[in-house]
């Protein structure tokens, strides 16, 4: 299949070319060792199936089960299915958290988070969910732990230090972190944003306004579009 690469100067002028990957997805995230997650277009029992693709691999292998919104902990993928069940990666197969029911879920190897159908929040502690205060819809984690949410309103919010939420500028559709500090989203014209901390606002990575999805790990970082096309960043 023909890689196609689109480029666009961001605004800390740096070009950004993006790879189109064969396949089709509606979710993505990405593990500490490279491992890419999809939740793909064909429905099943739960959602939608479940594919992963290994760090140097040119093709997807399909996984058990459906889902879908999917995160990975580290090395270990956890979804939420269209009943809003948790269910985390045990080898091939699933085992299913119990907890409250899920819209959304963010991990990273410092936790997991999910954001609730009723858009509260919650950590997992231990064998727990501890819900915190705030709202949320969409949810990720950096490698410290730090959780970044948008809300039913497009706001964006992160934890800071003292463990309070910080409202940042823009209005976004979905939230990815991985380096802290780096993280992206898709805004809600569609573009592509990575946070600038120097200047605690958005910079361009992808002008396209088709995007709706973003995901980031090891470094990478892909984006999926309305119609449901795969992209990786170069």
């Amino acid at each position: 299949s023909q890689i196609e690469s689109t480029g666009t100067v961001g605004a800390a002028g740096r070009a950004t070319n993006w790879d189109l990957i064969p396949g089709d997805a509606t979710d993505v995230a990405i593990g500490t060792d490279g491992t890419t997650y999809v939740i793909g277009v064909s429905k099943a029992g739960g959602g939608y199936e479940i594919f992963k693709r290994a760090k140097t691999a040119k093709r997807w292998i399909k996984m058990a089960g459906a889902a879908v919104r999917i995160a990975v902990s580290d090395k270990d993928a956890w979804v939420v299915n269209d009943a809003g069940l948790i269910f985390a990666q045990s080898g091939t197969k699933w085992r299913q958290i119990p907890g409250p029911a899920a819209q959304d879920i963010g991990a990273s190897a410092n936790g997991v988070w999910i954001t609730a159908v009723d858009n509260t929040i919650h950590v997992r502690n231990g064998n727990r969910w501890q819900k915190l205060p705030g709202t949320a819809k969409r949810i990720d984690i950096d490698q410290n732990g730090r959780p970044w949410v948008v809300n039913k309103n497009g706001d964006i919010f992160v934890h800071d230090n003292n463990k309070k939420w910080q409202k940042l500028p823009g209005a976004a559709v979905d939230i990815a972190v991985d380096i802290p500090g780096a993280a992206l989203i898709i805004g809600t014209d569609g573009k592509t944003y990575l946070f600038n901390g120097a200047k605690q606002d958005w910079d361009p990575i992808a002008d396209e306004p088709d995007s709706s999805a973003i995901g980031a790990g090891d470094g990478q970082v892909w984006r999926l579009t309305k119609n449901n096309k795969i992209y990786q960043m170069q």
